[in-house]
């Protein structure tokens, strides 16, 4: 969103259980599968979210609100932590380029993301989605990215007619210790 501030007339977009209002800005409001993520790209933003979940978004009358400055990104909802965190605002913006840009994000975010533009669904397991990593994926590429992932994470990357699937690679201590476990 590119806005012009009105402080009489706010532009207000409501996701999930928050309200994101503009203070005079341009930022990008991502919502999937129960998260939502506040990017500012210019100017200021406040994010208010409900104190308690599952209250009507008309009934919820104490929200605690968050103020995002440029080149800040807030996340909350499902598996969010919401913790305020620094990013480029091109990172942000780069999805209207074809590029899906991530700095320091959990594995199972990212895959979340390129997830949307995939041919086959992307499966993460639980312990592989927790690594980090800072990657750039052109959305027209994710086969290639895919490929190159294991080189950069202790990861193995199994593709089926069905699915595609992430898991954390085994290490050779788990391999023997795996194996003696049988005898």
């Amino acid at each position: 969103f590119h806005v012009v501030h009105r402080r009489h007339w706010p532009f207000v977009v409501a996701a999930g259980a928050g309200t994101i209002t503009d203070l005079g800005t341009a930022f990008v409001v991502d919502r999937e599968s129960g998260r939502v993520e506040v990017t500012v790209t210019q100017g200021r933003v406040e994010v208010a979210l409900a104190k308690f979940g599952g209250i009507p978004q008309w009934k919820r009358l104490e929200m605690v609100p968050v103020r995002l400055h440029r080149g800040e990104r807030f996340s909350y909802g499902r598996n969010a932590d919401r913790v305020v965190r620094a990013v480029s605002p091109r990172i942000a913006v780069a999805w209207t380029q074809g590029e899906l840009a991530f700095a320091d994000e959990r594995l199972r975010d990212v895959v979340a993301n390129v997830d949307r533009y995939a041919r086959r669904p992307i499966e993460v397991s639980p312990a592989a989605g927790r690594l980090r990593l800072t990657t750039l994926v052109m959305s027209q590429r994710i086969s290639a990215w895919l490929g190159g992932l294991s080189r950069v994470l202790p990861v193995t990357v199994k593709r089926s007619d069905a699915a595609i699937c992430i898991q954390l690679r085994a290490t050779q201590a788990t391999r023997r210790n795996n194996r003696g476990r049988g005898r």
